[in-house]
């Protein structure tokens, strides 16, 4: 299970923390009924700032920069073996990947020499030259389909949008939708193997947008009430398959096309990018969700 791997099962589990606090804040009376959520959101940063000075330094950046003693000692803290032959080969393993990746694309660190404050960044505009600029364009694709599939919409305001549908319970049926979303994640480890990168990008994505079709039509039935439980049972469906397709593999595919000189390069953009989708999408679904209510 790879970091990647991990990462979309760590937004989906701080998703359905929030909302789970969210919904025990509610019956809470006063200011910090919508304090708590809040102040909640504070709670993981600061204790990665507090064990941050534990982190481990990268024992590949250790090992392309020479210091091989550092990064034996970082692969022990990472790994936690005993058996010293193990790290020997590793390092060793990191040697020859560094090695064979500057016989391949050449050295950019000696093409590029000027850095400033510490960091070389005449190379990150590798990421867009020759072969590297379609690996890069692909990365960032995939990755950012995350949120030109509706992911804020369908996800992120699924409490509110549940209550807006007439939904009685809807905070209990927004944190059993995250724990469903929290179980299609860990599937999706399997299935990343088992079907391949492009089969859980491309072809479940006209799945969901028929979807997000069916639940705008069943948004223009007169009677709600009965196709509020349409419109429920699509959401559920909606993000077990985008948890099961573009939500996990968006990610680990962004890791596995770079180079292994430009993997942090290009992991670096493509979170800046969703994080920009992110924001623009955050800046205009209120907006579409006025618009809804006006009308």
């Amino acid at each position: 299970m790879t970091q990647t791997d991990n990462e979309p099962y760590s937004i989906v589990f701080g998703q359905f923390a929030i909302v789970a606090v969210s919904k025990g804040s509610s019956s809470i009376d006063g200011k910090w009924q919508w304090w708590t959520p809040i102040v909640s959101c504070y709670v993981w940063p600061l204790l990665l700032v507090i064990v941050w000075p534990w982190f481990p330094e990268s024992p590949y950046w250790l090992a392309r920069e020479g210091r091989a003693e550092q990064a034996t000692k970082s692969l022990r803290r990472v790994y936690g073996f005993k058996e010293e032959a193990f790290y020997g080969m590793e390092l060793h393993r990191l040697q020859e990947e560094i090695r064979s990746t500057a016989e391949m694309h050449g050295n950019l660190d000696a093409k590029h020499s000027g850095r400033f404050l510490g960091i070389n960044i005449a190379t990150e505009p590798e990421a867009f030259r020759g072969p590297n600029r379609k690996r890069t364009l692909t990365a960032i694709f995939a990755a950012s389909g995350q949120q030109m599939i509706g992911a804020t919409f369908v996800i992120g305001y699924a409490t509110y949008f549940l209550d807006l549908i007439g939904v009685k319970n809807f905070f209990d049926a927004s944190v059993v939708l995250y724990i469903v979303m929290l179980c299609a994640s860990i599937a999706a480890f399997p299935l990343t193997e088992i079907l391949g990168r492009r089969t859980l990008i491309v072809w479940p994505q006209f799945a969901l947008c028929a979807m997000l079709l069916l639940i705008g039509i069943m948004g223009t039935i007169p009677d709600q009430s009965r196709a509020s439980w349409a419109i429920v049972t699509f959401i559920y469906l909606w993000a077990i398959i985008y948890q099961f397709s573009i939500g996990a593999t968006g990610f680990v595919l962004a890791s596995e096309i770079a180079t292994q000189r430009l993997r942090g390069a290009t992991q670096g953009l493509i979170t800046i990018t969703n994080a920009i989708w992110g924001l623009i999408m955050q800046f205009t679904v209120p907006y579409m969700v006025c618009i809804i209510l006006i009308d």
